[in-house]
């Protein structure tokens, strides 16, 4: 029966991402996480079964590792599959440590292999040979501190809490109970700040009781009887220091516990500071511990920054002391960088770093044991592997994946502990561009920008692609005006239909990321529209001025000349109806003006000159003409000229004052007419 396409494509995406998935990878343990410690007991019925579980593809199978061996044996059972190991009958002969080894195979005859973490099982017990010494008496004044030692104790998985208890023959009547007054401290000492008669047993001892919370058994020992002196009254007496933490070592992480004990009648009272002298309250961090009367001071995941000296001061009406002790944190070996999986693509080289540092003061650590696959690989540099840094930095050259997929491990220890550290290394095939456009492209408005970017890479991963571009990154979506094929991977920009702004803004450099978790290839495209100026990085282009600008200038300018040709013109104008003085007519206080209009000048009649008029010559009026005896022009012929503006009339009369004639400067020619009318003139000399 043919499947229609709705079906079809769900099943090749989902063959496709199964192709993906079912790549080669190396095993990754995931259980346990960490080193861990198990308590088991021998007298248990169950058997104690062992966790171990990894990934990998293909699914890695399990193998277990005591003390360093193989764990074969009656007692091991252990599922390849699974990861488990199962231990029956445990007893002592188990205790020690459990490993588990993770492996498969990435290509023909290349094994790879996770170890993991450490697992420490250690025997619940409790010491069965605690003596039974003669009762020890302790005598001691009523008022004055006594201590009842708990010795010769027993070993204890885990370790045992103490309590005091009050026996009578072979029956136990009651525990001692911490007050004000009595004390147990975390080593087992009973402390009595100040003795009362009251603390005499006639018919009952005290013992040390030790309690081991797994086994949920009770062993009694360290018998002890108290004899007291009675005193009336009691007397008082000052506080004195009897007890500290010493010594007050403790891993780092842990809670540390500090105790200081003080006798005194009456029961002092206890004050703790810190290394800065400062005096401790009880926060988040510190915990006086109830029922200690402030004797127990607890301090929460100590760090190596709380190393230092504190100090407890006990105080009553009688007196006061003070004592001082030295908080030690100290640690295994502590990470600065452990070995982490890596995934590189072939061709690289791949560096593993295991190094660790030792807390605060302590010893120097020595160089890290290396394991290749679970195998100890030897410290020495080979053309494949390099150890630099004292061993602690390995170098695997020049990556292939058909042999370099693997795991290393390292081990580093001192005194306290261990780290232990598990890493694989991945190799896949790189990603590698298939074809690129031009990587510069200038442009005018109506090109075709090609942006096609394709390639390929490891068949275990999906190649995903992005862009970037003005400062903005495109995951599911392209930059502005860019057309993107997602089957084909095709990219361009059509400039033919942008707007002059948008072409504008095409213009730059375009980021095409080819891209998976492991690697990213970029490839950068830029495009140069040429009809703009090319920008730089930084570069400040000035703005050019709009057309209408330009226009209101010129037309400003046009304005501005017509303006001043109208003021010349208006200022010719005036000075022609203005008549112009001479040096002599302005040194004579003369005003031609008002002497032509009281003379009539005005009102006579214009008439040509007779032919025997001279002509005009350069240099004034002609010398050769008779002006007659009453008009001697003298040397005024220049300032008649200026009198006529350049162009004048010249009228010759009789001594009647009948007229004769005219010269004009236009003409040239003397002219004689006839007067129309009888001329009632001004003579000559009085023009």
């Amino acid at each position: 029966m043919a499947l229609s396409r709705a079906v079809i494509g769900p099943l090749l995406l989902i063959a496709l991402l199964h192709y993906v998935q079912s790549q080669n990878k190396p095993p990754k343990i995931t259980t346990p996480e960490a080193s861990q410690t198990f308590d088991v007991s021998t007298t248990d019925s169950e058997p104690f079964v062992l966790q171990c579980k990894a990934e990998g593809e293909p699914q890695p199978q399990y193998r277990w590792e005591f003390n360093g061996n193989p764990a074969e044996g009656v007692a091991f059972a252990s599922d390849p599959i699974a990861g488990t190991l199962t231990i029956t009958g445990f007893t002592d002969r188990e205790e020690g440590s459990y490993q588990c080894f993770a492996e498969n195979e990435i290509s023909t005859g290349v094994i790879a292999a996770a170890m993991s973490p450490v697992i420490t099982l250690r025997e619940i017990k409790m010491g069965s040979d605690w003596p039974e010494p003669l009762i020890k008496e302790k005598k001691v004044n009523e008022g004055f501190y006594l201590k009842l030692e708990c010795e010769n104790k027993p070993v204890s998985v885990p370790t045992a809490q103490y309590t005091w208890y009050l026996v009578a023959g072979t029956e136990t009547t009651g525990d001692v109970k911490n007050s004000d007054r009595v004390y147990t401290d975390n080593s087992g000492t009973l402390h009595f700040m100040y003795t009362l008669k009251e603390d005499q047993q006639s018919d009952k001892t005290y013992k040390c009781g030790m309690f081991n919370s797994k086994l949920n058994i009770i062993k009694l020992g360290s018998e002890k009887d108290i004899i007291v002196t009675a005193s009336d009254p009691v007397p008082q007496v000052p506080a004195a220091a009897q007890f500290h933490t010493n010594p007050a070592v403790f891993l780092r992480t842990q809670d540390a516990e500090l105790e200081c004990v003080f006798s005194g009648n009456p029961v002092p009272n206890i004050t703790w500071y810190n290394k800065s002298g400062k005096q401790i309250k009880a926060n988040a961090k510190y915990e006086y511990v109830a029922d200690t009367n402030g004797r127990k001071l607890r301090i929460k995941n100590v760090q190596e920054e709380d190393e230092g000296m504190y100090k407890c001061k006990g105080s009553n009406s009688a007196g006061s002391a003070e004592t001082s002790l030295f908080m030690d944190i100290t640690s295994g070996p502590i990470w600065v960088k452990a070995l982490s999986s890596q995934t590189l693509p072939e061709n690289r080289d791949a560096v593993f770093t295991c190094i660790a540092r030792p807390a605060k003061g302590e010893t120097a650590l020595g160089p890290p044991v290396w394991f290749r696959n679970g195998k100890p690989m030897p410290i020495q540099n080979s053309p494949k592997y390099e150890f630099s840094d004292n061993a602690r930095v390995l170098t695997i050259k020049n990556l292939s994946k058909t042999t370099d997929i693997m795991c290393f491990q390292c081990n580093v220890s001192n005194n306290i502990g261990y780290e232990f550290g598990d890493a694989c290394l991945n190799v896949i095939e790189p990603i590698v561009i298939l074809s690129e456009p031009s990587l510069r492209q200038e442009i005018t408005k109506g090109d075709i920008v090609n942006l096609t970017v394709t390639g390929k890479t490891d068949p275990g991963y999906v190649l995903k692609y992005r862009w970037r571009f003005g400062n903005k990154t495109y995951e599911l979506t392209s930059p502005p005006h860019v057309i993107y094929n997602e089957t084909t991977h095709t990219a361009y920009i059509n400039t033919t239909g942008l707007s002059d702004e948008d072409y504008d803004k095409i213009n730059g450099t375009y980021y095409r990321d080819l891209y998976h978790p492991f690697e990213t290839k970029t490839v950068a495209i830029d495009v140069i529209v040429t009809e703009l100026p090319v920008i730089e990085p930084g570069q400040v282009v000035a703005a050019g001025m709009d057309l209408w600008w330009i226009a209101l200038i010129v037309a400003l300018i046009i304005l501005i000349i017509v303006i001043i040709l109208i003021t010349i013109i208006c200022n010719r104008k005036r000075q022609e109806g203005t008549y112009p003085l001479d040096k002599k007519e302005r040194a004579n206080d003369i005003d031609p003006e008002k002497d032509l209009a009281d003379s009539g000048f005005h009102d006579l009649s214009r008439a040509p000159g007779d032919d025997d008029f001279p002509s005009k010559k350069p240099g004034g009026l002609n010398p050769n003409f008779d002006y007659g005896d009453d008009m001697d022009m003298g040397d005024d012929d220049e300032s008649l000229m200026e009198y006529g503006g350049g162009d004048f009339d010249t009228t010759k009369f009789n001594e009647d004052g009948s007229f004769i004639g005219q010269y004009s400067s236009k003409n040239k020619t003397p002219q004689v007419t006839q007067s129309p009318m009888p001329l009632n003139h001004a003579t000559e000399s009085q023009i």
